[in-house]
């Protein structure tokens, strides 16, 4: 797999996690955190 394919994978993957976590932030109202690897975004 080249570098390319691979920056555009996890470019994908990166607007894909931020669109969930909003979702649920709106969902929830703030009220509940998503974490990967213990490291919580909020």
């Amino acid at each position: 797999m080249t570098l390319e394919k691979l920056n555009k994978i996890l470019k994908n993957l990166k607007k894909e996690t931020t669109k969930l976590y909003n979702e649920l932030d709106e969902k929830t109202d703030g009220k509940h955190k998503i974490g990967i690897n213990n490291i919580y975004k909020r």
